[in-house]
């Protein structure tokens, strides 16, 4: 059995009495707040740091909080969390919000979009009447754009327009600024001119920028020998193998049917008429495979739609439309204003887009004029290649030229290839 308490093990001598000091003293205080959760420096580094240096451990351990900063930590950082006492509730005020009848969703929308340009709405109507462009940016006036009211939420604030500020400040963003655009005459489309007076260099260049490539690309199908000459070998060769049929003695065929070369598979399926008439070219003309070079501008006019060209173009057009047709409204209105002995709202809406009209109309009417000049070479263009005007569309018509020139440049670099591995041509 173990021995009694009090008594070792036997033959083996009582442990030595604890040293002087080593004592358990009085319990240390616990603390009453919440612990700060910072790192220790390691002892074996303190001795060269300011703590020990500049003796801050030694004076901030040797010198305690008083009492009042003690009580004060232990109010606000109490592990306890004490129950705040409740503030009596406000008396209920009906008037503290007012509601309208515009539809929940949208006014939540609409608020969203407001929230975001961080503009108050009294803000917004003065940059729309001076034309602020460093305060509505093209984006932000595309979002204003998206939000205005239509009229049936106009005529739900209308009523509004004759309260004093501070009931209108009541309503919420989205009623606020409803009630603003209707002190704005025809908001709308002061916005849609301000937004193309932002755009219409961007749009002219985008224009321009797709017009050049066109001309390009038919130029280069209208001028380039080797282009010819490929076509000339493709119908002597269809012809040789349709005689006798009555698709043979063919005088031209359509653009779209050079796709049909690399459809037409050899006798034994390992070839087709497209890889057989590229190792004709490189046996007797390697130099006519060249034409793929001279049909780069037509690679770049594919992916150009000359349709959604002239749509950009319908769309400034209609939006300088209403541009004149806006400053024509502005000046009868002041002439009205003054037989009426009124004021008419003062803003920079006539001067400056005034002036921007007067700079920008030679320039789109030259838009208009380079479009309809290359509408006609691309008609042209069909016409020359036997296309049906009807349902003729060059985008369609450059990128079967397109996919034609990448086929011929794959197979050249595949026969190449065996002709370097010491195969033969078929």
């Amino acid at each position: 059995p173990p021995p009694p308490p009090g008594m070792g093990l036997p033959g083996v001598p009582p442990p030595p009495p604890p040293p002087p000091g080593a004592l358990p003293g009085p319990p240390k205080a616990v603390s009453k707040t919440k612990s700060l959760f910072w790192e220790k420096i390691p002892p074996i580094l303190l001795p060269k740091t300011l703590w020990i240096v500049k003796s801050l451990a030694a004076d901030a351990m040797s010198n305690e909080l008083r009492d009042a900063d003690k009580a004060l930590l232990e109010e606000l950082f109490s592990k306890t969390k004490r129950a705040a006492p409740k503030a009596p509730a406000p008396p209920k005020n009906p008037q503290d919000k007012l509601k309208i009848s515009l539809d929940p969703t949208r006014e939540q929308n609409v608020g969203i979009v407001l929230s975001y340009l961080k503009l108050p709405v009294s803000e917004i109507k003065e940059a729309l009447l001076t034309l602020d462009d460093g305060k509505l940016s093209y984006d932000i006036l595309g979002g204003l754009q998206s939000i205005l009211p239509n009229a049936e939420e106009v005529r739900i604030v209308e009523p509004y327009l004759t309260e004093p500020p501070e009931v209108q400040a009541r309503l919420s963003m989205a009623a606020q600024f409803f009630l603003m655009t209707a002190t704005i005459p025809r908001i709308g489309n002061r916005i849609e001119c301000w937004l193309v007076r932002n755009s219409f260099d961007l749009t002219q260049d985008q224009v321009l920028g797709e017009l050049g490539p066109l001309n390009k690309a038919a130029n280069a199908l209208k001028n380039s020998d080797k282009w010819e000459k490929m076509l000339k070998l493709i119908l002597r060769t269809g012809n040789f193998m349709n005689q006798g049929t009555r698709v043979g003695d063919c005088q031209g065929f359509r653009i779209s049917d050079l796709e049909k070369l690399g459809n037409c598979r050899t006798t034994d399926n390992k070839s087709n008429l497209l890889q057989t008439l590229v190792g004709i070219c490189l046996k007797t003309d390697r130099d006519l495979l060249d034409f793929t070079s001279e049909m780069a501008p037509v690679r770049q006019a594919c992916v150009i739609d000359i349709n959604e060209t002239r749509q950009a173009i319908t769309e400034l057009n209609k939006s300088m439309t209403t541009l004149v047709r806006e400053l024509n409204l502005r000046e009868m209105e002041k002439k009205e204003a003054v037989k009426q002995g009124t004021q008419v709202m003062a803003d920079a809406f006539s001067s400056k887009m005034g002036d921007f009209y007067n700079s920008k109309k030679d320039e789109l009417q030259e838009m208009w004029d380079q479009l309809s000049n290359t509408e006609q070479t691309l008609k042209l263009l069909g016409e020359y290649y036997g296309e049906n005007p009807a349902d003729f569309q060059a985008a369609d018509f450059f990128q079967n030229i397109t996919s034609f020139c990448k086929q011929v440049e794959t197979n050249k670099k595949q026969l190449a290839h065996e002709v370097y591995e010491g195969k033969d041509i078929p």
